[in-house]
């Protein structure tokens, strides 16, 4: 069985600083996006998503991200 993840994450124009995401299986994998950007991920074996919350009273971050999985099933 294949197990392909695709992670699209977009930080708001209006954050007054990147949105930091952790990326958890195999692999660890950090990610930065920058205020008015969006990042794709493509992995496999994902088993989690992580934001941190990090800053101060005069930090604001704000964004969404889409998960999409596929499998495929091999015999």
């Amino acid at each position: 069985m294949i197990n392909l993840v695709q992670i699209s994450i977009t930080s708001s124009a209006s954050s007054t600083q990147p949105l930091e995401v952790l990326i958890e299986g195999n692999e660890q994998k950090k990610l930065t996006v920058p205020p008015g950007s969006t990042i794709n991920y493509i992995g496999q074996r994902v088993l989690a998503v992580i934001i941190p919350s990090q800053g101060n009273e005069l930090t604001y971050v704000e964004g969404r991200y889409a998960i999409s999985i596929s499998i495929r099933l091999t015999g």
